[in-house]
């Protein structure tokens, strides 16, 4: 049996998380032995990941993130000047676990470039190795102001090892790879895909509420003060509903949502909810407003499995998702920040009910011709099993 190694820069459930277990499961069917090294020792993630075999790697001796906080300047100068020392103590950390795993071929996963210690000091020890190694990409290029030498000579060095190949999850992420990456010449695609649920919803069409839902971090990227100031733009009278599914990421601009949206009975707020059967019971409309970082969607497939219609912004990777297909679309998009644009098609979903049927009935044919988990885990063995 061969052992599959995924390698996971862990965000605490975020799109990237959702992706690593549909991985896992589908490896697994697949007749994989699979284990995992994450990033953190984090209990809440550990228990996303019970299915395998779990390394615990941590990043302590070398913290990133925070780079930019003013009040970190001392900290940033000893990074800096002993960056090159702590990349070289992880690689001898990662060379001795996956030494000791001795996986037949790994796969990275990292939200974006260069990403977490764990994916590039990874990488690097993958390629000496010389282990067949699928570095797949789910975000935009962000290279740390302080640090962007050292970064630049880590791609460099990644990009010269023929064992590793690269994918991202939409052509949107690809182009931003290849214009703002000196090294990386070449990315595949393999778009995301999902599982559905067991269960059918049943929906009441004939209803006269017209329930709009969103899913993701709160947070100002997700562009959710956009939607909440569009929907406001409905009126008080109007027979919408706006549920938001989310999980606090930025205490300030927590507070500032909850603000805008006290002693409003039609919008509910609901944190740390997972299961898709609760969040899509009853909805009519998903909606994704994301402003920045938003490569993919993975709330879009979702909804879109469940036969419900999709609005999202114009640009990024939701666009492209939404319009995977030249002959059916899922649904619209909408002027990306334009809350007022957003309101003008919430409203033509509503009112134009042929046209609201015609997406539904597209979002299920394009969930099972584009975005199954079947399609994935088969694209994902087939690069794995040819680099």
């Amino acid at each position: 049996m061969k052992k599959i190694l995924i390698m996971h820069q862990s965000q605490s459930y975020a799109g990237t998380d959702v992706f690593t277990l549909n991985l896992i499961d589908g490896f697994k069917k697949n007749g994989y032995e699979v284990e995992i090294i994450l990033n953190d020792d984090n209990k809440d993630i550990n228990n996303f990941y019970n299915s395998c075999k779990t390394h615990n790697y941590g990043h302590k001796l070398l913290t990133t993130y925070h780079l930019d906080s003013k009040k970190a300047f001392a900290k940033k100068m000893f990074i800096m000047i002993f960056f090159p020392i702590l990349i070289l103590i992880h690689l001898i950390k990662l060379f001795k676990k996956i030494k000791e795993i001795n996986p037949s071929l790994i796969l990275i996963v990292n939200a974006g470039i260069p990403g977490g210690i764990l994916v590039y000091s990874g990488a690097i020890v993958c390629g000496l190795l010389n282990i067949q190694t699928l570095y797949t990409i789910h975000s935009d290029v962000v290279y740390n102001r302080y640090l962007k030498f050292y970064y630049y000579c880590i791609e460099y060095i990644v990009s010269k090892f023929r064992n590793i190949k690269f994918t991202s999850v939409s052509k949107y992420n690809i182009e931003r790879i290849l214009s703002r990456s000196f090294f990386i010449k070449d990315v595949g695609l393999v778009y995301n895909g999902i599982e559905k649920s067991i269960n059918n919803l049943e929906f009441n069409d004939e209803k006269t509420t017209f329930n709009i839902v969103f899913i993701g971090n709160i947070s100002p990227q997700k562009g959710v003060k956009v939607l909440i100031e569009a929907f406001k733009l409905l009126g008080e009278d109007s027979n919408y509903r706006l549920f938001i599914y989310g999980k606090k990421v930025d205490s300030l601009f927590y507070k500032e949502i909850l603000s805008l949206i006290q002693d409003n009975s039609k919008i509910t707020l609901v944190l740390n909810e997972h299961n898709k059967d609760i969040i899509f019971k009853d909805k009519n409309l998903l909606i994704l407003p994301s402003k920045s970082l938003e490569s993919f969607g993975q709330v879009l497939i979702e909804a879109m499995s469940y036969g419900i219609p999709v609005l999202g912004s114009d640009g990024l990777g939701i666009k492209e998702v939404i319009e995977v297909d030249d002959d059916y679309r899922a649904g619209e998009t909408f002027n990306l920040g334009d809350s007022l644009a957003l309101k003008e098609k919430i409203e033509k979903f509503y009112n134009d009910k042929i046209l609201y049927q015609k997406y539904k009935k597209n979002t299920k044919y394009l969930y099972k011709k584009y975005f199954t988990k079947e399609l994935m885990i088969e694209k994902y063995i087939k690069l794995l099993e040819n680099i």
